[in-house]
């Protein structure tokens, strides 16, 4: 067992090492495409592919093999609170956001199969991670959205001290489907937050699916029972 244990480490350490790892080039356009529409179930615009290539307000980490195929990558965008969507609101504590404080949110991380399990995505979050605590001490915020149902992406975010902030019912729209989502956040450089203002609508968000689920629920059994089975006797 310690023998194989120590073969899949090494070869994990040479797949690391076989990696050139450096920030993404407006040449790099077709092979992040190719790479996300691997990766991720959503459906990203040329504009964006364009946008994360080629434009100074993201941080952008890509891990190369030596046929120049990118096989890992990471973009984060640095940006103010009020520049995040309605739904990340209250992530910093109000004390903070009367300041001119910034927030990266991560939106892409990612890892191809045959490179996965050798601290690569581990590498590039904390590389980002670093780099904030070091060279942007405004940033008071790490976050990032995940489908609920993507438990091995949960289970490495919380790994890295990211914690839960909120539930987003059906946040995202895979093909014709919609699916909830969470938005996970981790502070840094002394960001904190209202635990009373998170945990209000985390709360009723929660709620206001559970009694759509039941009403769905009565609905169909309704729908599906015989009605000669219900005869009220007087």
């Amino acid at each position: 067992m310690r023998e194989n244990t120590d073969r899949f480490m090494t070869a994990s350490i040479d797949l690391m090492e076989g990696l050139n790892f450096r920030s993404l080039r407006s040449n790099d356009f077709n092979e992040v495409q190719r790479v996300c529409r691997l990766l991720f179930p959503l459906n990203y615009s040329d504009e964006w592919y364009q946008d994360i290539t080629s434009s100074n307000k993201y941080y952008t980490r890509a891990g190369v093999d030596d046929l120049c195929r990118i096989v890992a990558l990471i973009v984060v965008e640095i940006k103010s609170r009020n520049d995040c969507q309605r739904e990340d609101f209250g992530l910093l504590y109000d004390d903070l956001s009367n300041q001119h404080v910034e927030l990266a949110y991560v939106l892409s991380l990612g890892v191809l199969p045959d490179y996965r399990r050798c601290g690569i995505a581990s590498f590039l979050l904390a590389g980002v991670i670093k780099i904030l605590k070091q060279e942007r001490l405004n940033c008071k915020a790490v976050y990032l959205h995940v489908l609920t149902s993507n438990v091995p992406a949960i289970n490495f975010y919380e790994h890295h001290k990211f914690q839960l902030f909120k539930y987003l019912p059906q946040y995202y729209l895979i093909g014709n489907q919609l699916a909830d989502g969470y938005c996970y956040v981790c502070y840094i450089n002394g960001g904190v937050y209202d635990t009373m203002k998170t945990l209000r609508p985390f709360c009723l968000s929660h709620l206001r699916a559970s009694a759509r689920s039941l009403c769905e629920s009565v609905t169909n059994f309704f729908k599906n029972t015989s009605k000669d089975r219900f005869v009220i006797k007087v």
